[in-house]
């Protein structure tokens, strides 16, 4: 869900900037989408391919669960980086909230950050969105709940490699090498 979030954002602004048909923009966007598609498709197959155990609980695939929470910490990460990529500088540059409301200062938002938009104030909201998803104490609190929230990394990586079925899979390159 929050890869959505992220790519909604990355969508809008690039509305706001004025570059959303451009191909490096749309690239990006659809790696998010790309990305966000395998987590939910590892998290229906963990589904799918679960066995039941008594009395009656489903256990979800451990390779497909462990693989999905994986591609989640790394996508997290790839797709925080993409959406600063199209958001641009000013996620981090914007003046201060004070400063747009100065009635000396406030009167230039309009007229500098307002680029493809219908207002300046949009712009700047949606920028301030941004630093508040990707490149703030909330942003850096989810980085690290992502990489160890549901265990580390390498608990991952040990869990996929016991489960998957490296008999059957090193029979069947035997079998098609004609060494059975």
């Amino acid at each position: 869900g929050k890869l959505d979030i992220f790519i909604g954002a990355a969508r809008r602004i690039a509305e706001l900037n004025g570059v959303e048909n451009a191909s490096h923009i749309r690239d990006k966007i659809t790696e998010m989408i790309k990305l966000q598609t395998l987590i939910w498709s590892a998290g229906i197959a963990s589904a799918q391919h679960c066995k039941v155990m008594e009395p009656g609980v489903a256990v979800p695939d451990p390779v497909f669960a462990n693989t999905g929470k994986h591609v989640a910490m790394e996508a997290h990460f790839t797709c925080a980086r993409l959406l600063l990529e199209i958001a641009g500088g000013a996620v981090i540059t914007l003046p201060s909230v004070e400063d747009q409301r100065s009635p000396e200062l406030g009167k230039y938002f309009d007229k500098y950050y307002r680029a493809a938009g219908d207002s300046g104030a949009e712009r700047v909201q949606m920028l301030r969105f941004i630093r508040d998803l990707v490149a703030s104490e909330y942003a850096a609190w989810w980085y690290v709940e992502i990489i160890h929230g549901s265990g580390s990394p390498a608990a991952e990586w040990l869990q996929m490699y016991r489960e998957y079925d490296l008999g059957s899979a090193t029979e069947l390159a035997k079998s098609l090498a004609g060494r059975t």
